[in-house]
């Protein structure tokens, strides 16, 4: 397939370059805002094209833009003649249906939804660990086998996903991935409060959530992975960490986290109503 990319940023530069390493296709066109000049030579392939309105015609086209500029995007696409109608235009939001091309929809032209499961927040080194990740599809059906089998060829492991399940799924996205980042934050921080220096507060940190992480991979089960005064019942330390958190709103995510916790434990549904008054 010959393939343009409309949006060069993280996710959009590791794909190209995923596909310009790992298949046949072909990258033929990149536009991007700024440095797209600077994109096409991390990819390595690509013409430099300003303007949307210029691109030439190829048979899939990526917006791998910011979710605000997807449909803008794909309203000045398709307003060109250059786009065959057999081409496919996919986007990788994970919060948007595919739904939001509507306008090449109405022109007969197959449009999809892909997005990978993943932080990318170094391409470099998301290229390299690529491999497994899970990338939920949407769209039309028509065009699943030519997209599955292109994210397969760069290791993805491709899923389809109902257009209204797709906010949950991605919140769900942002509890195992973005918060698991702001507790890194408010766990070394803490450790830097309680006069642990920076780089140990770092390590300390880093050492219990992967091994955590560890423990859940072992277990598959966040029931038997769980461990700690919420997992024991135990009311001193949890009193004693609440009231050593001097930040309200720390002292009440500290509750609900626990309050959601004792869900997971196998404490008597009397001492779990104890508990769940103590921390509202």
């Amino acid at each position: 397939m010959k393939i343009v990319f409309i949006g060069a940023g993280k996710v959009g530069k590791t794909l190209a370059k995923l596909i310009t390493l790992k298949t046949s296709h072909h990258i033929i066109a990149i536009s991007n805002k700024v440095s797209t000049q600077q994109s096409c030579e991390f990819i390595g392939a690509g013409a430099t094209i300003t303007n949307i309105e210029d691109l030439p015609s190829a048979d899939l086209y990526f917006i791998t833009t910011p979710d605000s500029e997807i449909e803008v995007c794909c309203q000045r696409l398709v307003a060109q003649a250059t786009i065959p109608k057999e081409a496919i235009i996919i986007h990788c939001s994970g919060a948007l249906p595919s739904g939001i091309l509507h306008c090449a929809k109405h022109k007969g032209i197959a449009i999809a939804s892909v997005h990978p499961i993943k932080s990318f927040a170094l391409p470099e080194q998301s290229i390299k660990s690529f491999a497994g990740t899970y990338c939920a599809y949407e769209g039309d059906a028509s065009c699943f086998p030519s997209i599955a089998s292109l994210f397969s060829e760069i290791g993805g492991k491709v899923f389809k996903l109902s257009s209204d399940n797709k906010a949950r799924y991605h919140a769900a996205g942002a509890f195992a991935s973005n918060f698991i980042v702001s507790l890194f934050d408010i766990s070394t921080k803490l450790l830097q409060q309680s006069g642990v220096d920076k780089e140990n507060a770092i390590d300390i940190s880093l050492s219990l959530m992967t091994s955590t992480l560890e423990n859940l991979k072992t277990t598959r089960s966040a029931n038997e992975s769980l461990t700690g005064p919420v997992a024991r019942g135990d009311t001193a330390t949890i009193n004693q960490h609440i009231a050593a958190l001097d930040n309200q709103n720390l002292q009440q995510l500290y509750a609900m986290l626990s309050t959601y916790s004792l869900d997971l434990t196998k404490l008597s549904a009397e001492r779990k109503h104890a508990l769940k008054i103590l921390l509202s």
